[in-house]
């Protein structure tokens, strides 16, 4: 079986970030630790937070805020954490220097509080298996989430599951985030059509766009791997193309 590489080279970032200092917790135990009844056992305590400076811990967190977004926003946000397509790789390098002066600079004039900024990047190549098979999964639950909110008439809910897939697309090849995208044209559609009926205690579900996300979705559902001794990856099949209009958004 020929290679077919369905996943973008990419970065993967580890990104931890924390502050110490500023905030102290005192505990004082109201109830004992005892079994119950039932045979849960209970304790109560109560706990008193002390913050020292209020505005520099303020300041802090916004500082930490600042720095994790100027490295995640180059990234798309996967269950495994942040991914950033390999050709964004000086944007990438230029953030992290950005935030880790950042951090230093707040450190530098800063009485109680300190902030720790860690990151560490891993390549990931376009035909890592794992990889593949982690993010086709992850778009693959997203469609399936997405059917169940058109089901449920939950306009919130698809369009988050949008937005998520969309953001995920952008570690995925040409082919393969054609497929996410028609999906997700077609389910803004659906939600536009949900909104205009309103309060309507009966609406027909646009069949087209559920019909659009199950292709979507088992294409999807197809990639895999010849075996688990295999390094090749499996033909990825972009579902079949249907009628319908895009929406500007996705792309």
């Amino acid at each position: 079986m020929s290679e077919v590489r369905v996943i973008k080279p990419g970065i993967l970032v580890s990104l931890k970030t924390h502050q110490t200092g500023n905030r102290v917790y005192k505990k004082r135990e109201i109830e004992p630790a005892h079994v119950t009844d039932n045979g849960a056992e209970v304790s109560r305590w109560d706990t008193t937070k002390i913050t020292y400076d209020p505005e520099e811990a303020k300041e802090a967190s916004q500082i930490t805020n600042r720095a994790r977004y100027l490295i995640t926003r180059l990234c798309a946000d996967t269950a495994h954490g942040p991914l950033c397509p390999a050709e964004r790789r000086e944007e990438l390098q230029a953030a992290i220097a950005e935030a880790r002066e950042l951090v230093a600079e707040f450190n530098a004039r800063s009485v109680f509080t300190r902030i720790s900024l860690n990151v560490i990047c891993g390549e990931v190549i376009a035909d890592d298996v794992n990889t593949a098979r982690a993010l086709m999964s992850e778009t693959e639950q997203f469609l399936a989430q997405m059917q169940e909110g058109l089901k449920e008439l939950d306009v919130k809910k698809v369009r988050a599951l949008c937005t998520k897939a969309l953001n995920v697309g952008q570690m995925l090849s040409p082919d393969a985030n054609a497929a996410a995208v028609a999906a997700v044209n077609a389910a803004r559609e659906a939600c536009r059509k949900i909104v205009a009926a309103g309060e309507q205690a009966a609406i027909e579900l646009d069949r087209n766009a559920l019909e659009t996300i199950a292709l979507a979705r088992s294409a999807f559902l197809d990639f895999g791997v010849e075996s688990d001794d295999s390094p090749e990856l499996a033909t990825f099949h972009p579902p079949r193309a249907l009628d319908f209009e895009p929406e500007a958004e996705a792309v």
